[in-house]
This record gives C-alpha cells, structure tokens and sequence, in this order.
C-alpha cells in the first residue's frame, strides 16, 4: 500500500500521518498495551461474496458464504468481524438456519453439533448496510458535478469487516470469490480471473464474477465498479490491463507502458514467475491512499495520470512498482501480524530502487534511495522507535517511515553485507519457502544462515528490533614520515531507549595513484584505524555510496575537497564534498561547486550542489543559482530555483519571477511560485495571483503558489486563500490553501481566532484530504484553541489516520497552551527581574554620579561625624 501520511502524499512543498483504540480492532491487547494476533480456531477455506448496490442510498446488500473446517476437535461457534451491517440471516450449506448473535463488531455462528477436524461446512451470511469504510461510493455533486460515479473498496489494514463479514486479520488465507451486480454500463475490476458476465436486460444490469484461485487474506478482496475503459496488453500469456474512465486512455498508455518490463524484470530478480491469472490496474474517484496491491488488482489514485507536459519530470513509476512488487511481498507472502508490516511495505518500497536500478541505472537508484533516507531521517525526528513493535494502538499507526523507508533501507544494507549474489539467493528462497504463507521478521532471518551460513541476528536486532542509526564523526590524518594515514571514527548517537552502539563494516577508500579500498568493523565508541599507503590520498571516501543508513561528519582539507568533487567516480562522494565546501563558503570552494552544477555528469548530484549552494546563503551562492538556471534538465532547474528561495533580495526574485510565470515544466513552475514568495519581494504578488487560476498536473503551480503566498504575508492573499480552500478545487491546491492560512495568521492576533474557525469548518467536509489538511493547518496555526474541535474529529471518524492524527494533534495544541503558559509564566518573571534591574541601574546610575561630582562624600562623611 500506499499510504497518505502526514506529510506523504504530495510532492513539493505540499505533495509527494487517538487516546483510544480504533472501536471493533480484532488484535488482542495485552495489560501491557501490546498488540497481538487473534486466535485462529478455524482454517478459512473460501469466501464467496455475492452483492448488489443501491446507490442512491449508498448501501450494500450480500452474502457471504465461508468455507470452513475446525483446526481442533470440538468446535462450536464461529466468530467472523462484522461491523456496522445489518445481519439478516446465517445458514448453512444446506440451507438450514444458524443461531447467530452480533453485538455491532464480532458475528458469532453457532453450530447445532460441534465440528471435528477435517470437517468442513458452509456458512452464508445475508446482510445488508451503509460503510462507512471499507466500501466508498462515488458521484457527481453540487460542488464536483465532473465526479464519476463508482464503488470501490479499500480494505487494509482492517476495513473489510465493514463491507462485508469476514475473518479481518492478516494471519488467515483463504480463496476468494465476487458476484458483483452493476448497472449495464459498468465493468467490475475484481481478483483473480473473470469467469462470466452475464447480462439481465430487463433490469438493465450486468453480473460480473471473478475467482481468485491462491489463497490471500481477507484486506486484499476488492471490487471496483463504474464506468471504464479497458486498455489490455499481455506479459507471457498473462493479460495487463488498465483501467481509467472514458477520455483518459493516452494518459494511461503513457503512465503505464512500462507495467510489462516491470512484470519481466521482477520476475526474474525475484526468482519466482507473477504468479496470478491476471495483472490489473484501476484508476478510481477521491482514492484515499496511493495505492492499494489488491491480489492481482491494483487500486491507484488517479494523480498517477499524466499528460505530456506533466511527463517531462513527473515519474509515477515508483508507485506502479511498488504496488506490483506487493504481489509477491504483502500478497504472495503475508506478513502474520501488523508488527512485521516491514516485510510487506519494506520490500515493496526498496523494489522502488529495483527497479529504477534496471529502468535509469545504479545512479538513479541511489538517488531515490537517498530521498528514501531522508524521508526516514524527517520521521525519526518525530519519533524514534523500532520496526518491529507490538505497541501500538491501531495496526495505521505503523504504516509511516519506520516500516517505508526504513524497511527498504535495512534490505539495502543487508545486500550491501552479504553481497548481490548471497543477497538475491535469500530472496528467492525466502520466497520459495514461504510461497501462500504467512511470515514474521525471523523466517526471514533464518534463511540467511541457510543459504549463506552466516548469522546476521545481531543485525536484526540493531536494525529492526532496535531503533535509530550511527551517527559518525570522522577525523583523518596522514604521516608522511611513516606513511601512514589514521581514521578516527566516534559514534554520537544518543545511547538510549533502543538506539545503542551500531555494529557495520564500512568500506574506507583512498583515491591516489593507485586507489586502495579497506573494509573496517565499526562497532565501538571510539576507534582508530590506520593504513599503510605508497602515498599521501588525494582524497578519502568513507562509505562510498552511502550504502549505511546514518549521518556523517568527516571534515577534510580544502584541496581534498575539490579533488573529490572532481574526480570521486561516486556521485554522493561529489555531493559531499560539495556540501563540505559551501560549508566552508570562501569564494574559492563555492566556485568551484558552482562548476560542477553546470556540468557533473548525473542531475541528482546537480540537485543536491544546489541545494548545497542555497543552504550557503550568501550573495556569491546566490548569484552561481541563478547564473545555473538557464539548466535544461527541469529537475535540476527545479532544484536551482528551489535553493533561491532560500534568498530573500531584489535579484533572487527578479531571476525567479520569469520561470514563475511560464515554464516548460509544471513543477518547475510551481517551484519558482513558492519560491518567489520567499523572497518577500512586492513584485511577487502578482506572480501568485495570476498562479491560483492556473490548471496543472496535481495542482502543483496553484498549490505552491499558495505556500508563496503565506511566505509573502500579504494581506491581499486572504480571499485567494479562502476562495482555494472552498470545495470544488483539487484536494492538492485545497490542503496548501488550508495551510497557507494558517501560516499567514500564525502569531497575527487580529487574524488567528477567524482563520481558526475557518479552518474547523472544514474538519466535517466530505472530502477526506480536505479534513486531514484541516487538522494540519491547526497544528500549524498552533492555536490551543481549536483542541476541542480537532480532538472531536477521532469520535466521529472511522479512518485510523484521521483518528490517530486527531489524538496527536489535539495533545501537541494542549502542550503548546501548557508551554505558552509557562512560557507567559516565565516572561512575567523575566519582566519583573528586568524592572528591578532597571531599578537597580537607577539607583547605582545616582550613587556613581554621587560619588563622581563629590556630594556623596560630603554627605556620607557629615554622617560619619
């Protein structure tokens, strides 16, 4: 899956997160507050859904036929999750009535005689209800009259039980079955193979049935209905199709053409064929989540559409890999309870660089592995804790960077330790093992040994059982006497919690003459290492390639510097150096950083130069950006303008002004709009305001012209900003309008109370980003006011996002009226101290002035007498 998370869904600077459990959660909680999974007492065989649809009032009406056989002797009851529905009847295969009793979260089937193993029974369920998960109905409306009208469902993590009775809980397998009748016009995208559609014209319907033939659990049964059109290519026989509405069938050639190469190319590094009867992909209306790896359907929200402009610098490619990869990782194998989500989420996301590795090369795929770092690196700020955890509230609430990038990050390391071949050869037969299983973190961990005879538990247990990462301070020093050349490397990390002391080899290259290359166990506090050379280093890499997930110091010499940022063949160690020599900001290190920005050989490293450059800040950085931006890669330019916001001046916005207003590139264009209203410079306004009315690929330009706007702190954005907000707009330009005005009243007494109100009026609107980008604008107002009004979202939502976040959001307001009123406390303090000292200034002010002019004496020395 994936998955909105708080600041995950866009690109840019606004695209690409609960006091009490989520009501009917089946895991088991112990005293503790951990998190467990349910018994198992049945084997769930099959499950055969037959449903209609009123749309008019939203509802669905089914049965739900269970196949089932005992795990022990003496079974009496079955117990399925069944939440919010009506529950008409239960019978057996036969036809016989069961006795049934359902409390509004759990259905528990009696049986007359109790089952024995190996016995098997049907159990139907006649239902009926009005999801509010689990199952979403789309249509027009007076605020979107162009919304088509769909159903859809979305069942991870467990939201099935919303839509439809069932065992919700990843420990459990089971083939599955969908008899879904539509209006005439409509296609159902279901799992597995279409086995029939038979038409009924007297009802103006049609019946589409799909079977999934290997077994999954019960979040990856999805149906998705509505009006398609249907582009079908083919990979060995096997059929790829693409699903979108009418009219967007070239942006859908172009956005997935390469489903094929992906299928091919995986197939063969995983060492296990695709192995489903089919390979589909359906765009749907208002998709709450990136993507969803249904079995052999996936679920895509439609900004993975893109026209020709969008395509010049918009790739979204790495979602259409990630969730294709899941059809081995997260569906062919399970993970058993939601603690090892990594083992879904982790591969997927590092498949991402897979395949990019095979698509753009080895540079691209360290580049997005980079990005993935620092996604990571911005979530552990936030909060630090293990992969693997069982404490946790709702099974969302670990779907963030921790098991994302994270994940794909430890699988990277562990290559990089074992090596390409041990490495892929513990894939394929972790794969092969547990092909239709459920697994848990340690049936991975023991195929390694197996395969390699290696015993990598003490990497499991800093990585994924423990948290954190090294943090390294490197010193180098060379002997020429002796030659010699030292390292000392301390790790800084703050020892505590989880995080402890990290054991890594590290690679430790000497580019010269000759280049030498040494691996070093790091495992201590403090070490020294030394290396016998022919010759002093022109430079030193420490982990070329950075292939440890970790922040580094490691200071060098000037002229090592620019030896590295020209001739390292590495282009992180280029980066490097050319962050360490804007940190060092003489003209002579920036000039020779502004070189390499108008000609390294990879954009990635020219991204990274300028942002180096614009974290510099000074009038000499300044001027080597803009002399950069007649670039032609429009991801580097956006970079390039990106580090110019970081300049507030006359030149800066005059350089930005004209890519603002027209660029070849939607997301340069964008980019130059948030920038230019950094700048703070009059001319922006305009700019911005001609910007809101723009149309573009994920409402990037409208968006960003937003975040400008806040940052130019005009007063004349305010009906901009509200007019943006109002329904009607992409949820993308309606999220950064949401939070643009937060920041534009932040700290303004005589705006914060009205835009607080504004924004709790959108924290009921039925549009689901419109309520989660209202509560994050609350928080960035940092209002303690709007608590209540956030707090209250968690009681009457039933996604686990908003619910989590609601409970995080109102206890961060609370803390900041806790601290703004220690903080006032404080200042009262301040203040009364600063009266008596300026009191006390006074008075000695008098008393030096006495003394000076001599009637001090006078005085004083009468009253000695």
């Amino acid at each position: 899956m994936s998955i909105a998370r708080k600041g995950g869904w866009f690109t840019g600077e606004y695209f690409e997160e609960h006091s009490s459990e989520r009501a009917f959660a089946s895991a088991t909680v112990s005293p503790e507050g951990k998190r467990y999974a349910p018994d198992k007492l049945v084997d769930v065989l099959h499950v055969k859904l037959d449903v209609t649809f009123d749309l008019g009032q939203r509802e669905i009406r089914g049965r739900a036929t269970h196949t089932v056989t005992p795990i022990m002797d003496g079974l009496k009851r079955l117990v399925l999750d069944c939440c919010e529905l009506t529950v008409e009847s239960v019978r057996e295969g036969s036809g016989r009535a069961l006795r049934f009793g359902h409390d509004g979260a759990k259905l528990t089937v009696f049986f007359p005689k109790a089952l024995q193993r190996g016995d098997r029974l049907d159990v139907a369920v006649e239902y009926h209800g009005r999801p509010r998960m689990g199952l979403y109905f789309t249509g027009p409306s007076g605020d979107y009259p162009d919304t088509a009208a769909q159903v859809w469902s979305q069942g991870q993590d467990e939201d099935s039980r919303y839509w439809f009775p069932c065992f919700d809980y990843p420990n459990e397998k089971a083939t599955s079955e969908t008899v879904v009748t539509v209006p005439e016009r409509w296609t159902v995208v279901g799992n597995g193979k279409l086995l029939s559609v038979k038409h009924d014209k007297k009802a103006g319907t049609r019946v589409f049935h799909h079977r999934e033939s290997t077994p999954h659990v019960a979040y990856l049964v999805s149906i998705a209905c509505g009006e398609f059109s249907k582009i079908e290519e083919e990979w060995h026989g096997v059929p790829v199709q693409y699903f979108v509405k009418p009219g967007e069938e070239d942006k859908a050639r172009r956005s997935f053409a390469l489903t094929p190469d992906m299928m091919e190319h995986f197939s063969r590094t995983f060492g296990v064929d695709y192995p489903y009867e089919k390979y589909s992909q359906v765009v749907v209306e208002d998709f709450i989540f990136g993507g969803m790896e249904n079995i052999s359907a996936t679920t895509l929200i439609d900004r993975c559409l893109m026209d020709e402009r969008a395509a010049l610098d918009y790739e979204p490619q790495d979602l259409i890999s990630h969730e294709l990869a899941h059809q081995w990782f997260g569906d062919l194998l399970t993970c058993r309870d939601w603690s090892h989500a990594w083992l879904n989420e982790g591969f997927a996301t590092y498949s991402e660089v897979i395949y990019r590795e095979h698509w753009r090369g080895a540079e691209d795929a360290h580049q997005h592995r980079l990005q993935q770092m620092q996604s990571y690196f911005e979530r552990d700020r936030a909060e630090r804790r293990p992969i693997v955890t069982k404490a946790y509230t709702q099974p969302i609430e670990l779907f963030d960077a921790h098991i994302y990038e994270k994940g794909a990050l430890v699988l990277h390391m562990l290559r990089y330790i074992l090596g390409d071949g041990p490495f892929w050869a513990c894939v394929r037969t972790y794969l092969t093992a547990f092909r239709g299983q459920t697994v848990q973190t340690e049936d991975l961990m023991g195929v390694i040994p197996e395969v390699t005879g290696k015993n990598l538990e003490w990497f499991f247990d800093q990585w994924v059982f423990g948290a954190g990462f090294p943090e390294y301070e490197v010193a180098f020093a060379w002997d020429e006497d002796s030659r010699v050349a030292s390292l000392t490397v301390d790790q800084k990390q703050k020892l505590e919690g989880s995080t402890g002391l990290f054991r890594m080899p590290v690679v430790v290259r000497f580019h010269g003459a000759t280049l030498v290359e040494q691996t070093v166990e790091i495992k201590e506090a403090h070490q020294t290492f030394t290396f016998v050379l022919d010759a002093k280093p022109a430079f030193v890499a420490f982990d070329p390639g950075c292939q440890i997930l970790k922040k580094l110091t490691f200071k060098q010499p000037l002229q090592m510097l620019k030896a590295r940022l020209s001739k390292d063949p590495d282009w992180f160690g280029r980066v490097e150096a050319a962050q360490m020599l804007c940190r060092d900001g003489s003209a002579e290190a920036l000039d020779a950083v502004g070189r390499s920005l108008l000609k390294d050989s990879f954009w990635g490293a020219r991204a990274e130069m300028a942002a180096a450059l614009g974290e510099n800040g000074s009038l000499h950085a300044r001027d080597l950006l803009i002399g950069a931006l007649k670039i032609k890669d429009p991801k580097i330019r956006r970079a390039v303008v990106r580090a110019l916001g970081k300049f507030r001046d006359g030149d800066a916005a005059a350089a930005l002004a004209p890519l603002a207003t027209k660029d070849p590139s939607y997301f340069v264009e964008g980019e130059a709009s948030l920038a230019l209203g950094a700048t703070r410079e009059a001319r922006a306004f305009d700019v911005l305001k001609d910007n809101m009315k723009k149309a573009s690929h994920l409402d990037v330009i409208r968006a960003n012209a937003c975040a400008g706007l806040a940052r130019l702190r005009d007063d004349r954005a305010w009906p901009l900003l509200r007019a943006c907000a109002a329904p009607g707009g992409k949820p993308q330009g309606r999220v950064a309008a949401l939070r643009a005005m937060a920041l534009l009243a932040k700290g303004r007494d005589p705006y914060r109370a009205e835009v607080r109100e504004d924004l709790e009026r959108y924290l009921t609107d039925p549009n689901f980003f419109a309520k989660f980008g209202a509560m994050i604008a609350l928080e960035a107002l940092d209002e303690p006011a709007a608590a209540v009004a956030v707090e209250a979202v968690r009681f009457r939502e039933r996604d686990g996002r908003l619910r989590a976040n609601s409970r995080d959001i109102a206890r961060s307001l609370r803390e900041g009226k806790s601290k703004g009123e220690e903080m006032n406390a404080l200042r009262a303090d301040l203040e009364k101290l600063r009266e008596e000292k300026r009191a006390t200034d006074d008075r000695l002010s008098k008393l030096e002035s006495m003394v000076k002019t001599g009637d001090g004496k006078g005085k004083r020395g009468r009253r000695k007498r």
